[in-house]
């Protein structure tokens, strides 16, 4: 069991034995140059966690590595969240819109690590409801994968997102072309074709092994729909689905390495409703 607490300013401790409310504390400013609109923002993350469940495993059939220890990974550094504070995911956003395109970046950081996390421009002129999105972005398959951790009503990654695609979900360098219908309700269908060199299902190890190096390795499909419910109430539901190319180191015992290599599959359904009460 995790009980967790985001604090956005000083709080009673107490309630992170009881309670899991994230709480990001995020600045945002706008500035206009020409034709050129600039907007810039700041999200500083802090955890506070206590576990009371024992040591956590991976669950069969996600790990590779003898002993349930992944010795080829090769994507960085654990974010498992220690006993007491923690330095959560923070970022600096930078958004750069134009009559033609909007430039995104996103600079994700922690006490480990600090990487360009989001960097695409997104098409705003296309006709008959098409878009693209060129560059590193996270896939717009399900409904949690595309946002990132400050905009969830939950602290960690859900289980099934982060087992599949890794700590940072499917997040990858590509091309997404989308289409939005002209209908009353919301309704958009898409593609990507993306580089296929992720944490998980969609992850590539330099190997021997395999001739079929060049990517792109990964495509992925998506739809969306929405129906228009009034103020208080939104309701979403998608199918996705993908397919990729592997080719995993999974541990090296002296003079021999082991590999995985073979395609790899997979599908799902989401489904979000949101009630707004209308408190102030």
């Amino acid at each position: 069991m995790h009980n967790i607490l985001r604090p956005a300013a000083l709080a009673p401790l107490a309630l992170a034995l009881f309670a899991a409310a994230p709480l990001p504390v995020q600045a945002q400013s706008s500035l206009k140059l020409g034709e050129v609109e600039l907007d810039a923002s700041l999200t500083l993350d802090g955890i506070f966690a206590r576990r009371y469940s024992g040591k956590e495993g991976t669950p069969a059939g996600f790990g590779h590595a003898h002993g349930d220890e992944d010795h080829g990974h090769h994507h960085g550094h654990s974010h498992a969240l220690e006993n007491g504070f923690n330095a959560g995911h923070s970022e600096i956003g930078l958004r750069a819109r134009t009559d033609l395109f909007d430039g995104v970046l996103t600079i994700g950081f922690d006490d480990e690590d600090v990487k360009v996390e989001e960097a695409y421009l997104v098409t705003r002129a296309l006709p008959a409801g098409l878009r693209v999105k060129a560059g590193k972005f996270l896939s717009d398959i399900g409904y949690v994968n595309s946002r990132h951790p400050h905009d969830w009503s939950f602290v960690e990654r859900p289980l099934v997102n982060q087992y599949l695609f890794g700590d940072h979900g499917l997040l990858e360098r590509g091309v997404q072309l989308s289409y939005t219908l002209p209908t009353r309700s919301f309704a958009m269908l898409g593609v990507e074709v993306l580089q296929g060199n992720g944490e998980g299902l969609d992850r590539y190890d330099d190997g021997a092994l395999s001739a079929r190096k060049s990517g792109p390795r990964l495509l992925t499909a998506f739809a969306k729909f929405g129906p228009d419910l009034g103020d208080r109430h939104a309701l979403q539901a998608g199918v996705s689905g993908g397919t990729s190319r592997q080719n995993v180191r999974v541990d090296a015992h002296g003079d021999h390495t082991h590999y995985i290599d073979g395609d790899a599959w997979f599908a799902g359904a989401d489904l979000m409703y949101r009630y707004d009460a209308g408190r102030s």
